[in-house]
């Protein structure tokens, strides 16, 4: 018997279909039985219990106990456990107390076989991939339309990110800049000038949950 335990943002999203806004995920994938996503106190949680897609989702104060009481759970406690991340990403202390936690255990480093499995796309998943660029391509366009002397930032890059939004990005930044390259940034109340060289950076995902950079 395995366990999978996934740790970082990227993988949390590929197995959870959940976007991690801030703080940290634990996401236990047993060989045996359903899935179980340990995550912090707060909106967050409730929102990935209610449209992510694993429905055992537990909103705890301290997320590692609730991960060692999942194994336990699990019987995983003599297991042969991968974790995804566990000597790049998992915090010092929590991989410490989880080794420690069950020394029967056989635990490996499985994050090469995570990314692996995620770079091979199926014909579905690179379908929704190109939705979401053509989402992201027609904010870009729309930045040709709109883009004018005299304008401010604010103004130009909000008709960018309404475009997205109109088109199902709705999670995402648009950042914007007229100086050297490396200095992208937020929009500011800053006028478009004629001479004006615009960098424009976009960074969205789709409503199936494909993330696309664009510039």
């Amino acid at each position: 018997r395995a366990g999978n335990l996934i740790v970082d943002a990227y993988k949390i999203r590929y197995t959870a279909d959940w976007r991690l806004w801030g703080g940290t995920a634990y996401l236990l994938l047993p060989l045996e039985g359903e899935p179980v996503l340990v995550m912090g106190l707060g909106s967050q949680a409730d929102y990935a219990k209610a449209i992510g897609m694993v429905r055992d989702t537990r909103p705890v104060l301290v997320r590692l106990p609730e991960v060692i009481s999942v194994f336990r759970e699990k019987g995983l406690e003599r297991g042969r456990i991968g974790v995804a991340g566990l000597n790049r990403i998992m915090p010092h202390g929590d991989a410490k107390d989880l080794l420690a936690a069950f020394p029967q255990a056989r635990f490996e480093d499985a994050t090469l076989l995570m990314e692996g499995i995620m770079v091979a796309l199926s014909p579905e998943e690179v379908g929704y991939a190109e939705e979401t660029h053509r989402a992201v391509e027609m904010a870009l366009n729309r930045l040709d339309e709109v883009v004018a002397p005299g304008k401010t930032e604010l103004e130009v890059i909000g008709e960018v990110a309404k475009t997205a939004a109109a088109h199902g990005c709705l999670d995402g930044i648009a950042h914007v800049s007229c100086e050297p390259a490396g200095s992208i940034r937020p929009a500011s109340e800053r006028v478009f000038q004629p001479d004006d060289i615009v960098r424009v950076f976009l960074e969205y995902y789709g409503l199936n949950g494909f993330f696309v950079e664009l510039g």
